[in-house]
């Protein structure tokens, strides 16, 4: 019944001034500075079931990737992974030539955190958020 799926970045974002939050015990503190990437990613499944040529169910979610500045990564514990309830990410992205919005992103669902690579990966599947950044493509 399941034929394929097929994930399509439909869009990017390269936000500045990047600040990455830590919300523990009722309380907000900054974690790092932090470069991003944003990627709008369209999922979309094929079922061959009672139509020939099937039919399709997509889904779109953010895919968030960022790098936290160097010198806070080789100061990062299990400390602060074991406090952290959630995180938030603060970051400006140009909407008008020199003109910007400050966005705050949560609902981050972490998917993986590599502290080798310096490379942080989360997911966002907040439908109003994949709208609200899509109008900046």
């Amino acid at each position: 019944m399941h034929g394929r799926t097929v994930e399509e970045v439909i869009a990017t974002l390269h936000p500045e001034n990047g600040e990455v939050f830590i919300l523990s015990a009722g309380r907000r503190r900054k974690l790092a500075k932090c470069s991003l990437r944003i990627d709008v990613v369209e999922h979309s499944t094929t079922f061959k079931a009672r139509n020939p040529k099937g039919y399709d169910v997509k889904n779109r979610y953010i895919s968030l990737v960022f790098c936290i500045d160097p010198e806070m990564a080789a100061g990062m514990t299990n400390e602060i992974f074991q406090s952290a309830e959630e995180y938030e990410i603060y970051c400006e992205i140009e909407k008008d030539v020199g003109c910007f919005e400050k966005i705050k992103l949560d609902k981050l669902l972490e998917e993986s955190v590599d502290l080798y690579e310096n490379e942080w990966e989360f997911r966002i599947e907040d439908v109003e958020m994949i709208k609200r950044l899509l109008k900046f493509c």
